[in-house]
């Protein structure tokens, strides 16, 4: 869980966390430094970086300027070639796309919203209950838990691995590795004619210059399959899928696309009655309002 203007958004995955220093593409921090960085250990971050260097989603932006673009993805995402102001782009908009169903979490009732909740409330969606501000807060909790479950309520039963959000992240990503490969591709194209086995200390994956013919050919092979990683992910990224990492979860994407519907129905129906608004757009941030549309 995080806040944004004090409402809490859950995420499946660690969501970005604060404005990051901006740091080099070739930057050599080690496994616990990037895991650390309130950017880097977000996978969100990097699908936002991949999607970047997607020349079909470059392609999208440039028309988008011209004229209109009907692309679902190009719809929710935006024009993130224009800027790469990534802390902007992800309070104003990405973090809607990828939070879990708003309406679960607690809200307070007050008169903007009371026919609202009554009418949850009588539909058997939400329960409302009345708190005291002066008790202890252990056995406030102790006692909502009690009540929840003398009313039968339990965990769903789908996984916890499994998103409701609007877009689901595909497969399980590690941040560490994804970074990795992404220096590795970028420095092949900075860098076309530069060995393999050189791009892993340029990039910063090794501290020292690999020597030795031994050596070299397995940093080599090793620079070689995160490039081919980078490359799948970014061939597939503006399909609204994140990370596709080879041909076999290439096979899984339509799969993919068909549950992710299904299972952002909820989060879909609270963008269209336009309820949970985004609270940094809310408080008169100087960002041009970004509204998210369903048109199916």
């Amino acid at each position: 869980m995080i806040h944004y203007q004090e409402q809490a958004y859950w995420f499946q995955f660690w969501p970005p966390q604060g404005e990051a220093q901006p740091f080099e593409v070739y930057h050599k921090l080690t496994d616990t430094q990037i895991s650390e960085h309130p950017w880097l250990s977000s996978p969100y971050f990097h699908w936002w970086r991949f999607l970047r260097e997607s020349d079909a989603y470059k392609g999208l932006c440039i028309n988008a300027r011209l004229s209109k673009v009907d692309n679902e993805v190009y719809r929710y995402f935006g024009d993130i070639c224009a800027s790469d102001d990534f802390w902007t782009w992800w309070l104003t908009k990405a973090c809607e796309l990828f939070c879990e169903p708003r309406s679960h979490s607690p809200h307070t009732v007050d008169w903007a919203n009371v026919d609202d909740m009554l009418e949850e409330s009588r539909g058997g969606r939400r329960l409302l209950i009345s708190l005291s501000l002066e008790g202890d807060i252990e056995r406030t909790k102790a006692e909502v838990i009690n009540l929840l479950k003398r009313m039968g309520v339990n965990e769903p039963s789908r996984s916890r691995k499994e998103s409701m959000a609007l877009f689901q992240i595909f497969g399980d990503p590690k941040p560490v590795a994804l970074d990795k490969y992404y220096r590795a591709w970028r420095c092949r194209q900075d860098n076309p004619d530069l060995p393999n086995a050189d791009i892993a200390f340029e990039c910063g994956l090794k501290k020292e210059r690999v020597t030795g013919s031994a050596n070299r050919t397995d940093v080599s092979n090793d620079v070689k399959r995160m490039i081919g990683k980078a490359q799948s992910i970014i061939d597939h990224v503006h399909l609204g899928v994140f990370p596709v990492l080879d041909k076999k979860a290439a096979a899984n994407i339509e799969r993919y696309l068909s549950d992710r519907l299904s299972r952002s129905k909820m989060r879909r129906e609270e963008i269209r009655s336009g309820r949970y608004t985004n609270p940094v757009l809310a408080y008169g941030d100087a960002v041009e309002p970004i509204y998210l549309m369903e048109t199916s």
